[in-house]
Parts: C-alpha cells; sequence; structure tokens
C-alpha cells in the first residue's frame, strides 16, 4: 500500500472503497436506509439548504422554466384550479380570511396596489368616473336585485361590462350595479363568456 504519497493514497482508498462498496451492495443500502431513518431531521435540513442554493443560484433558469410550462399547460392548470375552488369553496375562502386576519398590514398593501392599477387603467382608457347620482339611479332601478344573479341584495359595487384591462371605459353605458359575489365572480370575463348570467343582460349589453 502506497503511504508515502498523498496522492496515491488517495487513489488507491478510492479504488478501494469502490470496490468494497460493489461487493457488498446491499449491506451499503441497508446502513444507509437505517442511518437516513434515524437522522431524517438532519438529512431534511441539509436537503432544504441544497434547494435553496440552487434556487438562488438558478433564479431565472427557474422562473423561465415555469413561465414556459405555464403557457404550454394553461388551458389545464386554469381547469384543475377551476374544479379545485368548486371542491374547496368554503376551506379556501376561510383560509383567505384568516390569512387577512393574521397579516392585516399585507392585506392592506395587497389591497392598495389593486386599487392603484385599477385608478391607472381607469387614467389610461381617458374616462371620467360616473357621478353620485348616475350611480343612484342605477343602484334605484335594480329594486334591491342583482341583475346578474336574481337575488335580493343590500349593498351595490360597480362592475365594468367589458373589463377595463380589456379595453372597457368607465363610462355608464359600460357600468352595472351588482352584488360583490357576481362581481367577483365575473371577475376579468366578459359578459358572452359566461353561462351563468341571463340572455336579456347579454341582449341589452350587445345593443
Amino acid at each position: 500500500m502506497p503511504y508515502k504519497c498523498a496522492k496515491k493514497r488517495q487513489e488507491y482508498h478510492k479504488k478501494y472503497s469502490l470496490k468494497w462498496n460493489n461487493k457488498n451492495r446491499k449491506k451499503c443500502l441497508k446502513y444507509q436506509k437505517k442511518y437516513k431513518e434515524k437522522n431524517i431531521e438532519k438529512f431534511r435540513i441539509a436537503d432544504n439548504l441544497r434547494h435553496r442554493v440552487y434556487r438562488a443560484l438558478h433564479k431565472e433558469k427557474i422562473l423561465d422554466g415555469l413561465r414556459k410550462s405555464y403557457y404550454k399547460n394553461r388551458e389545464k392548470i386554469l381547469k384543475q384550479k377551476k374544479e379545485y375552488y368548486k371542491k374547496n369553496k368554503e376551506k379556501i375562502i376561510n383560509n383567505s380570511k384568516s390569512w387577512a386576519k393574521r397579516n392585516p398590514e399585507k392585506r392592506r398593501l395587497i389591497v392598495n396596489v389593486q386599487a392603484s392599477k385599477r385608478r391607472k387603467r381607469e387614467r389610461l382608457n381617458g374616462d371620467k368616473n360616473i357621478t353620485i347620482d348616475q350611480w343612484r339611479l342605477l343602484v334605484n332601478n335594480n329594486n334591491g336585485i342583482c341583475p346578474y344573479c336574481n337575488k335580493k341584495t343590500e349593498k351595490f359595487v360597480k362592475d365594468h361590462m367589458i373589463p377595463l384591462c380589456k379595453g372597457g371605459g368607465n363610462i355608464l353605458s359600460n357600468i352595472m350595479a351588482v352584488c360583490a359575489g357576481c362581481n367577483f365572480k365575473k371577475g376579468r370575463k366578459l359578459i358572452s363568456e359566461l353561462d351563468w348570467i341571463s340572455d336579456k343582460i347579454k341582449r341589452s349589453h350587445n345593443k
């Protein structure tokens, strides 16, 4: 055994350990399994650290891959999300409410950012806000009933039939007074894309 030269000694140990591992593969795997079970927390911490380091070093590469994957499977992902929301609607709403209570500052920040984006879209569309009298007239015309779901409601919110993000104007002819639930459910979609809104509303909008 070449003990004098450090390089040769390392090569010898490497070759010897590889030979021994190949001969005693089952024994090695059994020992590794036992050791991992005993020190599972150590392995978990090491894995997390390794993943964090990799993500920090290859952030752009990971984001690019995620974007490509999302756009490739967009319809499938949206369908899965929709199905999951239908099955777990109450759970999702409760979780979001509890998160908002625990993180009031973050929640306030998100609301402010969304409001500023909305105001920016309104400015870009070059339209002025409707007057208070015009809004009251819209609400009174509904007689306490939401025109989208035909249910009674005390609180009405402003809904843009053609969303601002799709080029709709912040003008009286593009605004409906609806309940908050329908406004949230409609989101950024056009009225023509929704099967739960009555044909009467769709026809009046298309005129």
